[in-house]
Order: C-alpha cells, then sequence, then structure tokens
C-alpha cells in the first residue's frame, strides 16, 4: 500500500492504457485462433457465404483495435485525474478482509 501511495499518476495511467489495450489483443488471438480451428466467423473475414480480401477483411480486427485502445486511454485518463486529485482515491477500488 506505501509503495502505491508513492507510485506516480502518470505511470499508473500509462499501465492502464498498456493493460487494456493488451487484452485487447489477446481477445483478437482469441478471435482468430476460433475462426482457424472451428471455422467460426468471429473476425467477420466472410460477408454472405463469401470471403473477404484486403482491408475489408481487416476493418473488424483494426475497428475492435481502435475501441480497445481508445477504451483503455479513457481509463487511463480518468486514473490519472483521480489519483492526482487524491492519492487514496484508488483504495476504494480495493478488495478487504
Amino acid at each position: 500500500k506505501a509503495q502505491l501511495q508513492a507510485t506516480k499518476p502518470l505511470l499508473l495511467a500509462i499501465v492502464a492504457v498498456a493493460f487494456g489495450t493488451m487484452c485487447g489483443v489477446l481477445w483478437e488471438f482469441y478471435e482468430f485462433t476460433g475462426d482457424g480451428l472451428l471455422g467460426l466467423n468471429m473476425q467477420r473475414t466472410m460477408a454472405h457465404g463469401v470471403g473477404l480480401v484486403g482491408r475489408l477483411a481487416l476493418m473488424d480486427t483494426m475497428g475492435d483495435l481502435l475501441a480497445d485502445f481508445l477504451g483503455s486511454l479513457a481509463l487511463g485518463v480518468w486514473c490519472y485525474l483521480g489519483v492526482s486529485r487524491d492519492r487514496k482515491w484508488l483504495d476504494t477500488f480495493m478488495f478487504t478482509k
């Protein structure tokens, strides 16, 4: 707990953005694997039974990654502002026994 109080708000925000974006990338790996191994269409590479190619095939993945990053960025800004105002702000999210 003492170490958290010494951590800079900007570092917490950067870690929040990086972690949130990493979760989105792992989800895209899951979709890719499901599409390849199980023949699913989670990445929307098929439209009406026809395979999409080029840029059209990437639109779903890029849209998801952009949404992941923007959501993570919003969380990072929220964390930065909360911790900058009051160092004990994060204590409200801690689990207690």
